[in-house]
């Protein structure tokens, strides 16, 4: 337990208690109207970029000069966009004796595998050559043949083959031709007699492909440096979305489900790891192991990986008899005992939730140091960002511990919800998504029910997602994928957070017990095979009866934004209702309360724009969206609002948590759309001197802390901070007595601390500054208090304090620490050192091409590090103007992946707040 001596009731000045609103509401107001018009335009071209990006990272990539081969021969010009030119692309020319065809821009319709053939079984073998950085592979696939055809269409990316025979029923197949179409990254082989409905036909293709570096897809090399200072190498696949072509040949979709049976060669000293227990290991003449695993279930290409490391494991088993393992280097073992403990523990709280059992005869999940992605759900073999897997309770904060858990969490579901059935085609990404998400938060809490971990993890997401989701360039959940580019640009809020936050409206609408019963049909009607959709709602249905799931849900899928729903009391007992901006919705969920503390609820079926409703006898007020779990807006009359308000301060008995969070964020999004005005969310803060949990406060005081940045009167911002610090008061007083496991009280009391110095309380910035010392002086301080005191510690020290702590960056062997070090040295108010420190973490990932140093600077950290510098205000346009400065750089190395070019993108641009910034874009 860790402590500081506690703030005095004297060190906050005396704040007028008359009402404050009159003071700057004018100034607000103007600046609403005005602020307004910046931010629909910047989110414009937030997304625009975005979207375009998106579109031509994937369709440059696919153009990238193919690996020359006796067979294929192709090849093609070059070409990385300029941040202003992303409309160019790079043109294809062909040398090859065999025709080649994708070579122009004319056709970008995705080019989809035809029926006539299937994969049933894939036996591959890989002898990746380590040090030259090259894999010599076989692959044999039986097919079956469905419709009669002369060609077999298969994928095919920066594979060189070196021989391709195919044979049925004992006989020779002769080849024809070959067509390569690089842009769809296919290959077709005609054959010279047509295949055979019905049959089963045997193909042989052997190949060379590149061991991946400086880039984490497909199958590449990571690092990470040993207590002696070593560079250690491991190899490690990311095949997810469309990447399993880069591997290996084959039918790379994800409704193309086969068997695998895999092996590998490794070095010396290193093990390998697949998706299936290890059947055989012999060691070779050359004192290289060859490791042949046992034969996965049906799954798609996607999902098929491996990991070559010299890492080592800690075991355990779950309740039902699952061999869990947690892998990482072998100092570093130790700190992935919680993962371990979460894993059984949702291992077998999914068995029980789902009502089938874990199917495969183990899981792994392993530290990977250098990661594109939080986590990927291989099946049986997952690999986690390290930082997402290690906790040294040192260190590691519980809102680091409740992230792990997500993650976590998040892709065991996937493990059935993914991988035991899987979405017909991408289009659906957001059943597998978003229902992991939903399902990580829903068993984090019921794993860790005392610490309400993840609760905060669903709220921040459903907000986020509305954000994103409110733009008018939003988009549908399900949409109709047109060109090879889209797959990768659905990774994204709406297909991670507003899916799960439907799924979860859906939980709450029909019930934990007919979810459940849902969730379990489903899963057993769909094993092994892919469903989309409208099979999900029709299991629901019929376990529901009375509901018609896909009726409901469809018209949230497949309509982009979400409903404004306006509740206006008529009389006493009458309410009218109406919805706004979607054409038809079928079900909102609302709460209606009286006067005796009753709590009546009640489903509306809205089958039209408008409708009339008689509520109970006596109701005083009435209140939507209970509990804050529908995905909408709700806006009221006048005087109910005003109710709100009165009733907000008067005490906390009538509002839940999530409730009272609720009306403040509506009302001040509503405000923002001259929607309502906005003295209802201002005078509605003052219930937050009664608050006690961060939703509310973040709802509320993070709202008026932003509405203060914008003004430019110092005497309006002036007594606004005193308002602030009023509010603030009770929980800065307690912010000394608090549970080191509590998430609420953690996240509060360094929300609070932040305000309070921002405010400009001399006492509490006195106080952590003394903490920071501290912690310099090598003493050791609360893992969830370090955050607040890092960032503080550098905004308000000197550059001495700064240089200690980026020594302590490089000095210390611990992601967690790294990343609060990150977040303080980014806080610095001195735009020389925030321009000193990119150029450090630049050369450290060859983004200015002085120095290679990936032993001290990891790729993700430098986008995180970026992301950091552009929240503060003097460090927006310095990240801007870097990352255009150096575009070419930061395409070289994160074009591929899926999530890493948007952030890059919006980091800096969704901080913007002026004309003058606009402009910049």
């Amino acid at each position: 337990m860790h402590s500081y001596q506690p703030i005095q009731d004297d060190d906050i000045d005396d704040i007028p208690k008359k009402s404050w609103a009159c003071r700057w509401l004018n100034d607000t107001r103007i600046w609403i109207k005005k602020r307004t018009r910046i931010d629909i335009l910047l989110t414009v071209v937030v997304l625009i970029l975005v979207v375009c990006l998106m579109t031509v990272v994937t369709a440059l990539l696919t153009h990238r000069e193919p690996t020359k081969s006796s067979i294929i021969r192709t090849t093609t010009a070059k070409a990385n966009p300029s941040v202003s030119t992303l409309h160019n692309f790079a043109v294809l020319q062909s040398n090859s004796i065999f025709t080649t065809i994708g070579h122009t821009m004319a056709s970008d319709e995705i080019k989809r595998l035809p029926d006539s053939i299937i994969p049933i079984h894939y036996q591959i073998h890989l002898q990746p050559h380590y040090q030259q950085l090259y894999t010599i592979g076989d692959v044999r696939i039986q097919i079956q043949c469905l419709k009669g055809t002369h060609w077999i269409v298969m994928h095919n990316k920066d594979i060189d083959i070196q021989s391709l025979s195919i044979n049925g029923n004992g006989l020779q197949v002769e080849i024809v031709d070959i067509q390569h179409n690089v842009k769809d990254e296919l290959f077709y082989i005609q054959l010279d007699q047509e295949l055979i409905a019905g049959q089963y036909y045997y193909l042989h293709i052997r190949y060379k492909n590149q061991i991946i570096i400086h880039n984490r897809y497909g199958f590449y090399r990571s690092q990470y440096q040993s207590t002696s200072n070593q560079t250690r190498y491991l190899y490690v696949t990311q095949l997810s979305p469309t990447d399993a072509r880069t591997l290996f040949p084959c039918f790379d979709e994800p409704s193309m489900k086969a068997t695998f049976k895999l092996s590998i060669t490794t070095p010396p000293g290193y093990s390998a790891l697949s998706n299936m227990p290890v059947q055989s290991h012999s060691i070779l003449p050359n004192g290289k192991s060859f490791i042949t695993f046992f034969t996965t279930l049906k799954m798609s290409p996607y999902l098929v990986a491996f990991v070559v490391s010299d890492f080592d494991k800690l075991a355990s088993y779950s309740s039902n008899g699952i061999l869990i393992r947690t892998w990482t280097t072998k100092e570093k073992l130790m700190q992935t005992q919680d993962a371990l403990k979460l894993a059984t523990a949702y291992i077998s709280l999914y068995s029980q939730l789902f009502n089938i059992t874990f199917p495969l005869p183990k899981l792994d999940l392993v530290a990977i140091p250098d990661f594109a992605v939080a986590g990927m759900e291989n099946w049986g073999l997952i690999n986690i960002q390290q930082e997402r897997l290690l906790c040294d309770r040192r260190y590691c904060s519980m809102k680091n511990y409740g992230a792990m858990a997500s993650v976590i969490g998040h892709e065991i579901a996937h493990q059935w919800f993914g991988n035991l059935v899987t979405m017909k085609w991408w289009s659906d990404l957001w059943l597998k998504e978003g229902f992991a998400t939903f399902a990580s938060h829903l068993g984090c809490n019921q794993i860790n029910r005392k610490l309400h971990l993840c609760e905060f993890i669903s709220t921040a997401f459903r907000a986020k997602a509305m954000q994103f989701d409110s733009s008018t360039y939003s988009h549908p959940i399900h949409q109709l994928i047109k060109r090879q580019t889209n797959i990768k640009s659905l990774f994204d809020s709406i297909s991670y957070r507003k899916a799960a936050s439907l799924i979860n409206m859906l939980y709450h609408h029909i019930g934990p017990s007919l979810f459940a019963t849902g969730i379990q049909k489903f899963l057993h009607k769909y094993k092994y095979t892919n469903a989309n959709n409208h099979d999900l709602w029709q299991c629901f249905t019929e376990v529901t009866h009375q509901i018609n799931v896909g009726q409901v849900m469809n018209t949230w899928i497949y309509q982009k934004n979400y409903p404004l729903v306006t509740l206006k009391m008529i009389n006493k007992n009458t309410v009218s209702i109406n919805q706004s901006q979607f054409t038809e919705e079928h079900t909102q969920i609302s709460t209606a309360r009286n006067d005796d503390n009753q709590d009546p609820k009640f489903i509306l079926s809205l089958d039209h724009l408008d409708a009339v409703i008689n509520l109970p006898q006596s109701t005083a007020w009435i209140k939507g969206n209970c509990n804050r779990t529908g995905f909408y807006r709700i806006n009221y009359d006048i005087e109910t609002w005003k109710k709100f308000v009165n009733l907000m301060q008067g005490g906390f008995q009538h509002f839940s948590t999530h409730d009272r969070a609720n009306l403040l964020d509506d009302s001040y999004h509503l405000s923002r759309v001259d929607l309502l005005t906005i003295e209802i969310f201002l005078n509605m803060t003052r219930s937050l001197i009664n608050e006690r949990y961060f939703e509310g406060f973040d709802a509320g005081i993070s709202r008026l802390k932003f509405l203060i940045s914008v003004l430019d009167k110092p005497s309006v911002i002036q007594n606004a901070k005193k308002y602030i610090l009023h509010l603030i008061r009770p929980n800065l007083y307690r912010s000394n007595h608090i549970s080191e496991y509590d998430i609420n009280d953690n996240l509060l009391r360094g929300f609070v601390l932040r305000t309070a110095i921002w405010a400009g309380n001399i006492p509490a910035l006195l106080q952590v500054k003394r903490i920071f010392n501290k912690w310099l002086n090598g003493q050791s301080v609360s893992p969830n208090l370090i955050p607040t005191v890092m960032e503080i510690g550098i905004r308000y020290g000197d550059d001495n304090d700064w240089n200690k702590v980026l020594k302590r960056y490089y000095d210390i062997d611990d992601d967690h620490s790294k990343a609060f070090c990150m977040k303080g040295l980014a806080a610095s108010k001195n735009p020389e050192l925030l321009q000193r420190r990119v150029v450090i973490y630049s050369t450290g990932i060859q983004l200015l091409k002085i120095v290679v140093d990936e032993r001290k600077v990891k790729p993700d950290q430098t986008v995180k590090f970026l992301d950091l510098i552009a929240k503060n205000p003097i460090g927006t346009d310095l990240v801007w103007n870097f990352i255009t400065l150096h575009w070419d750089q930061f395409f070289a190395r994160y074009s591929r992946e899926i999530f890493t070019m948007p952030k890059l993108i919006t980091l800096a641009i969704r901080r913007m707040k002026t004309e003058k910034q606009l402009h910049k874009v």
